[in-house]
């Protein structure tokens, strides 16, 4: 049986859960300060930007997947709030049939992603000893593992603590992180992905081990009827919405770095990926922890409470357009500098033009961010996920286009900070 004990959940636990996000937040931002540099340092920019290239091989097929794991848990959340807790294991389970599809999907993506590419001419071609058979299998493993993984993730985190799953989490990032830059120094390029591919597999084992030893799996039993139609068709319904958003923010991230890693070499991709762990990861990983925040706050109002909405929201675009004051002017002052102390390396030339178009990209996104913040917490924000989708499939295409025809990285840059402000 679940424990029925509600106690205190909407204040002292929405606390520790802002908390315990803040905390990761900003774990994740120190990592993605030293990472880079470190790993410049041990690999050199061309295994670097084949590391990068690769890495977004796993998001490009990962595009079609149905993303339920955080519709199943809110799901599961709100059903266990209400005390339905026969349905809060019927959605658990139904789930399941969704993960086994994203296997399949994956499967098949990553397949036919791998006889698309001419590895003979991309970045690849410039590593010693590369196996791409060796290099995919290695994906395809990873893969299977976090969509197994994401299954369990509502089932450690639905009671609303998020705790456990955070500290799972930054464990992960920091070993895996040690795992590439330790392997970098004995290793080949090929045993390096493998060695980021044992941290996976500890993480899950971690995960099972929490599921079983904190009696997690007490809280569920295989339902008389494994599989529901209506809750399946459910699961489905929900996940669209978060299906556009994932796919939109993957184009304008994975898909551009994708493309760039295409047309260009490898220092120019090291470049621009370093620059946007710079000027727009690290803002957009600060301005999320204001966005939990007001998720959380929004989601406690009816939808037609107008008034209450316009005076939290107030709140909320002050505190934004102050970090943004404070993000552009400090870029514009002190970015070069920062960036040039944070990276050292000859053949990676700051470059002053992307810092620019960075900056007024990721400000319009974090702006748009917080004024969709009610419809996104209160789970109507279809439309507008429809609207960026579009926006950033057209601007994927416009630059695939472009690419064919006049290789220019600045004219990229002008299309998707263009389509962002359509949004």
């Amino acid at each position: 049986m679940i424990n029925k004990k509600l106690k205190k959940y909407y204040s002292y636990e929405l606390l520790k859960n802002i908390k315990s996000y803040s905390f990761i937040t900003f774990a994740q931002i120190i990592i993605q300060i030293f990472f880079p540099p470190i790993i410049l340092m041990i690999w050199g920019v061309k295994n670097y930007g084949a590391w990068i290239y690769l890495s977004s091989f796993l998001s490009v097929a990962s595009l079609i997947l149905v993303p339920i794991t955080e519709v199943v848990r809110l799901e599961m959340t709100k059903a266990y709030a209400n005390k339905k807790y026969n349905y809060v294991n019927d959605i658990f389970f139904n789930s399941l049939i969704w993960n086994g599809l994203n296997i399949i999907i994956i499967s098949g993506s990553l397949i036919i992603l791998k006889n698309s590419i001419n590895f003979s001419s991309s970045l690849f071609s410039e590593i010693n000893n590369i196996n791409i058979n060796f290099l995919f299998l290695i994906l395809l493993l990873i893969a299977y593992f976090d969509i197994i993984r994401g299954f369990f993730y509502p089932a450690l985190t639905f009671q609303g603590k998020i705790k456990l799953w955070i500290n799972i989490d930054i464990s992960y990032e920091v070993i895996s992180k040690l795992a590439v830059i330790t392997s970098a120094i004995l290793f080949e390029f090929n045993y390096v992905l493998f060695f980021y591919f044992l941290s996976n597999v500890l993480r899950f084992i971690i995960v099972i081990y929490f599921y079983y030893s904190r009696n997690f799996k007490n809280n569920f039993y295989i339902p008389k009827k494994l599989f529901n139609t209506k809750i399946i068709k459910k699961i489905f319904y929900l996940s669209t919405t978060y299906f556009f958003e994932r796919i939109a923010f993957n184009i304008k991230n994975d898909g551009f770095i994708f493309l760039v890693g295409t047309y260009f070499n490898a220092t120019t991709l090291s470049l621009l990926s370093t620059m946007k762990t710079l000027f727009y990861f690290f803002p957009m990983r600060i301005s999320s922890i204001l966005n939990f925040a007001s998720y959380i706050d929004f989601s406690k109002l009816k939808f037609n409470s107008y008034k209450e909405i316009l005076s939290k929201q107030k709140i909320y675009l002050r505190l934004i357009l102050s970090f943004l004051f404070f993000f552009i002017a400090g870029s514009v002052l002190l970015g070069k500098l920062f960036y040039e102390f944070w990276i050292r390396d000859n053949e990676i030339i700051f470059d002053y033009k992307i810092m620019l178009f960075l900056i007024t990209e990721t400000s319009i996104i974090i702006l748009f961010n917080t004024i969709i913040a009610p419809f996104k917490s209160l789970n109507k924000f279809f439309n507008i996920t429809a609207i960026d989708l579009l926006n950033s499939l057209i601007a994927f295409i416009l630059c695939f286009s472009l690419l064919n025809t006049n290789p220019n990285l600045y004219h990229l840059f002008f299309i998707t900070v263009g389509m962002c402000l359509l949004n």
